[in-house]
């Protein structure tokens, strides 16, 4: 059996662990003209974005992680897991995934 999937907003499944901020966009603060509340001039960032430096690493050890608590290891040091049961792998790429199982 083979099984392709795409996971959408990829990024945005995985925490910051840095201290970013993000200047909040004019268009923004065009909408909410008028508007009761405050709009603060900076948005911390909780949540990784596309474009980031170290965004799609971040992404492989989350998704390392996610395998490792599902009984994956990673074969070879790449991005190909393998189930201890040794009948079922994944294969990643960025937000493709590949699985393979008999």
């Amino acid at each position: 059996m083979v099984c392709v999937m795409d996971i959408s907003d990829t990024f945005l499944q995985v925490c910051q662990r840095e201290f970013v901020r993000i200047q909040v966009p004019e268009w923004v603060h065009e909408v909410r003209k008028g508007q009761q509340d405050v709009i603060p001039e900076y948005w911390q960032l909780g949540r990784r974005l596309p474009g980031q430096r170290n965004a799609a690493q971040r992404w492989a050890e989350h998704f390392g992680a996610i395998c490792a608590e599902h009984g994956f290891e990673n074969f070879q040091g790449g991005t190909i897991y393998r189930h201890r049961s040794g009948e079922t792998y994944l294969s990643i790429h960025v937000d493709d995934i590949i699985l393979v199982a008999s």
